[in-house]
């Protein structure tokens, strides 16, 4: 008797997001606020803004899509070939505000889902990941300066003057091999 093999789809760890879905909701209103887009561009922008790192699936954004336009959050506003181009409703753009509105609570959300993902890591790894996800947000940040106001140019740079503080505190308790 051949033993029974499982089905290649059925494994565990495909059931893993890179990104929840509600989140990608958020982000396809979110690039649509800027400008109408068909599904393939919308892959292809996420793609590009994570440096190639990440591409959601047509099996993610079509229904997605389908379910935004149905509860009139988009709407498709031509056609390119066999591609739906799609923008962004007033009632999308209020649900854009009502989440900024919330800005305390996303903040939390951000800092607390990569924790939960590094925290399955080996410290070695985990140490890894953290300081690439530090170079990637200090790439981010070079991207959003430019749209800052003075006030709040200020405000980020006394941030930053903190964050170099303990991360050069950090620098030198690894190399003394000390820890706390």
């Amino acid at each position: 008797m051949m033993p029974r093999q499982s089905h290649p789809h059925l494994h565990w760890h495909d059931g893993l997001q890179a990104i929840p879905r509600g989140m990608l909701k958020l982000l396809i209103l979110r690039l649509l606020e800027n400008s109408e887009m068909s599904g393939i561009d919308l892959m292809r922008l996420m793609e590009e803004r994570t440096g190639g790192v990440w591409r959601p699936s047509p099996g993610s954004v079509y229904p997605l899509l389908a379910g935004l336009e149905h509860h009139g959050m988009i709407q498709a506003v031509r056609t390119d070939g066999r591609s739906k181009i799609y923008a962004i409703t007033d009632k999308g753009l209020n649900v854009l505000k009502n989440v900024r509105n919330r800005q305390e609570s996303v903040e939390q959300k951000v800092r607390v889902g990569p924790l939960f993902w590094l925290s399955l890591l080996e410290p070695e790894d985990r140490a890894s990941a953290y300081v690439k996800l530090i170079t990637v947000v200090i790439s981010r940040l070079k991207e959003s300066v430019g749209e800052l106001t003075t006030s709040q140019r200020r405000k980020t740079v006394r941030l930053l003057r903190g964050l170099s503080e303990e991360i050069n505190s950090i620098i030198d308790e690894m190399e003394d091999g000390s820890t706390d």
